[in-house]
């Protein structure tokens, strides 16, 4: 088995949600916060052959950058990680170690909205609330429009930053905590519920992150 960039770019994005994973057989990966207020599943283009965990995934792909191409070979108990003349044993996490999403996908209830989040918009509104040290990320819709926003909803900092994003008949408000939001770059269908989840579509991922008890619909 060879872990292609993306996957190992989705696998370092799971490692800022949990620091372990436990991957099950087939092409499908997932993972779950410690406080159970993000999931996160992926679809990859390799086969994982075998079930295994990993309890520090940075530290498994810091070993897989040593090497330039490398081959993982899946055991019982660990995985051999080589390439020419070298070769890693990487030894598996048992899963008691590890907090794994339920066993059944979740089920998210039907949407109060939907829009379309770009990578573009969603990094500029990163980027600012980072820049005014804003601690939330608010959807916004305020009837007519819909707005991504970096707040502060406690109003300890006066200042924001918004951008529109699409259109709606609602008025809410969607409040998420910063370190909440930690979706891999890309473009994503976004659905909120008013039940207090709200769901990142992309090609090969999908979030599903808690909202606020403060978020108003």
């Amino acid at each position: 088995m060879k872990l292609g960039q993306r996957s190992l770019q989705i696998l370092k994005n799971f490692s800022t949600i949990n620091p372990s994973i436990y991957f099950k057989e087939g092409n499908s990966i997932a993972t779950i916060s410690p406080l159970k207020s993000i999931v996160a599943y992926a679809t990859i283009s390799e086969n994982i052959p075998a079930a295994f965990g990993i309890y520090d995934v940075s530290k498994f792909i810091s070993v897989l950058s040593n090497f330039v191409d490398p081959i993982v070979e899946i055991e019982d108990k660990f995985a051999s990680i080589s390439e020419g003349k070298q070769k890693v044993k990487y030894h598996f996490a048992d899963i008691t170690m590890i907090k794994v999403p339920p066993e059944n996908k979740i089920k998210f209830p039907s949407p109060d909205v939907e829009f379309d989040l770009s990578n573009t918009d969603f990094a500029s509104v990163m980027k600012v609330l980072g820049i005014l040290g804003l601690p939330e990320i608010a959807f916004i819709g305020d009837g007519e429009k819909v707005f991504v926003s970096a707040i502060d909803s406690k109003g300890a900092i006066n200042d924001s930053f918004s951008i529109d994003v699409g259109l709606t008949d609602k008025v809410f408000k969607g409040i998420f905590k910063q370190e909440n939001l930690k979706i891999l770059p890309d473009n994503y269908h976004v659905a909120i519920s008013s039940k207090g989840i709200a769901r990142f579509v992309s090609n090969d991922l999908e979030y599903y992150v808690s909202m606020e008890a403060s978020s108003e619909f």
